[in-house]
């Protein structure tokens, strides 16, 4: 299922070195009782390969809310420029791999092989 991100959005907020430095970013829900930045629902989904698959310790993300666009802008804390930034996503890429599926039998496999993701409804196909 997707995860509920409050306690995490709490740990945040509530760490002084990190709730002026940091935002959360997740493919997981919101409950709306989040504390402090937090960008959900990100599509498409990190198992389904999109983009927030790719993101590691120390990117740099910037949150154009307005547009409604994420946008990775530096790799270990810096910035970089944006040609070199898809360069080393596309290498991220190319190391990806789906990961297995936790359930191979029984009603969560099934669910597993035919949900959809939260953009498209999370129903069963």
């Amino acid at each position: 299922g997707m995860p509920e991100m409050y306690f995490a959005s709490a740990i945040i907020a509530a760490d002084p070195a990190l709730n002026t430095t940091t935002a959360l970013v997740t493919d997981g829900r919101f409950s709306g009782a989040m504390k402090g930045p937090c960008v959900g629902h990100v599509t498409p989904e990190a198992l389904d390969g999109g983009p927030i698959a790719f993101i590691e310790d120390n990117d740099l993300i910037e949150i154009h809310i307005p547009e409604r666009r994420l946008a990775i802008v530096g790799i270990q804390g810096q910035r970089l420029p944006a040609e070199e930034i898809e360069h080393i996503l596309a290498e991220r890429r190319t190391h990806w791999t789906p990961p297995s599926p936790r359930h191979s039998s029984g009603i969560l496999s099934l669910f597993a092989r035919t949900a959809r993701g939260a953009s498209e409804g999370a129903s069963m196909t």
